[in-house]
């Protein structure tokens, strides 16, 4: 069975549950045929031995998460082959169960940075001089101590702004009062500041995940700024500093997610930047580290949309549309006012129409196109959704022109013809 397949059975029992408020035998029938982890679910109505309402709402808790991604599914279904009879014994308590999953996909999820650090590390022993020094320069922070190497590094870079003491009053500041007045500079787009505020706060209190987030937001936002100027080299070194400061509040706050999402969206940016220069040799190590951090994120938030959507786009970078369209439209269906996923959904339907060979083909998704590109209309210039630059939304509008003239002369020829 296809995870499409298990996913929309999946689909269908939960909508049933959620409905009835019992497991009625088409449910059941459905779960049967989901290896392991059907039978399980089965199994488990029984023994929870709770009113129906409770039941109902504590199984669906447990294939909503198993629904989120293959990942978490086949993660979940190794869990319960492992353990089901103990499980079942102890009337498993759903909540514990799925953090339990959650946490170990995490783990999966950094086991497999750690391998892919091992992986360049590999590579870098059959390589030329010249090719070791620039694997060597690879962006990838590839464990702890490198993260730690350049932190320090980082620390000594700013020495210089120990000057400012006097004109930023960090001393006296608690670690509270140093990241408000840290995230107030940021705001001004007075990042040395920022970062003083930020690393004080951390020397205040070493554990304190939001000083490490502060910095990371800073050098994410100055890698920013190098890309929208080509300083490609520049942007990685930021990025680098970035992803070992995001690195290390995960490891004191394991459930702050959106400073690894926006890393991963800088970080997708100068992958892409790096692919249309042409340089698709520098670019993919970008995307890869990227779709580490959206996953990362999902981990222990399956249902952050703009990690889904952040998956969409590298999917459409790489020329996979379905995968594109599916991430994006999960991301509209998580966040119905998200304006950039709509935008971002529109150019997937757009790109997956233009590579079809037979105009029967493209039709579907031509239309899906233009009434996603009427929805984005919609939304620009909300209080909710904000706005797109004014070139993405002249762009977008001159291909639905296009493509609606496109749709009229084939739907008038197809009605000209139905009528001869």
């Amino acid at each position: 069975m296809s995870w499409a397949e298990t996913k929309g059975q999946l689909r269908q029992v939960i909508d049933r549950v959620r409905g009835k408020k019992v497991l009625d035998a088409g449910a059941k029938a459905l779960l049967r045929q989901i290896p392991v982890l059907g039978d399980f679910a089965v199994d488990l109505w029984s023994s929870l031995g709770t009113g129906d309402e409770e039941r109902s709402a504590q199984l669906v808790k447990l294939l909503e998460y198993a629904e989120t991604s293959r990942e978490a599914f086949d993660q979940m279904t190794g869990i319960v082959r492992d353990n089901a009879d103990a499980l079942k014994a102890q009337a498993v308590n759903i909540d514990e169960l799925v953090k339990h999953a959650r946490g170990t996909y995490k783990l999966v999820v950094e086991m497999n940075v750690k391998l892919g650090g091992m992986t360049l590390e590999l590579q870098e022993l059959t390589t030329t001089v010249e090719g070791l020094a620039k694997i060597v320069n690879t962006p990838m922070v590839r464990d702890a101590a490198q993260a730690s190497a350049i932190i320090e590094r980082d620390r000594d870079d700013v020495k210089h702004l120990l000057a400012m003491a006097d004109a930023v009053p960090v001393r006296e500041l608690s670690a509270e009062n140093a990241l408000q007045l840290g995230a107030l500079y940021v705001t001004q787009g007075r990042y040395q500041h920022a970062e003083l505020c930020f690393f004080a706060a951390a020397d205040r209190e070493p554990d304190l995940a939001q000083a490490y987030l502060g910095l990371a937001t800073v050098h994410q936002l100055e890698a920013n700024g190098h890309i929208a100027q080509d300083n490609f080299g520049l942007a990685a070194e930021e990025l680098m500093k970035a992803t070992a400061y995001g690195d290390k509040a995960w490891k004191y706050h394991t459930v702050e997610s959106n400073a690894v999402i926006q890393i991963g969206y800088t970080e997708k940016d100068l992958a892409q930047r790096y692919i249309l220069a042409g340089r698709h040799a520098e670019g993919e190590p970008w995307l890869e580290r990227a779709t580490l951090h959206f996953k990362m994120a999902l981990g222990v938030d399956p249902d952050n949309p703009s990690a889904h959507n952040g998956l969409g786009d590298i999917a459409f970078i790489k020329g996979d549309y379905d995968t594109a369209i599916e991430e994006c439209t999960r991301a509209t269906v998580l966040e119905p006012n998200y304006l950039f996923a709509h935008y971002d959904l529109a150019g997937a339907y757009y790109a997956r129409a233009q590579r079809s060979v037979t105009a029967t083909d493209m039709l579907p998704d031509a239309l899906r196109f233009v009434e996603v590109v009427q929805t984005v209309a919609k939304l620009n210039g909300t209080p909710d959704a904000g706005s797109l630059p004014n070139d993405a939304l002249t762009q977008l509008a001159t291909l639905a022109e296009a493509t609606l003239a496109w749709l009229t002369s084939v739907t008038g020829d197809k009605a000209s013809q139905d009528g001869d």
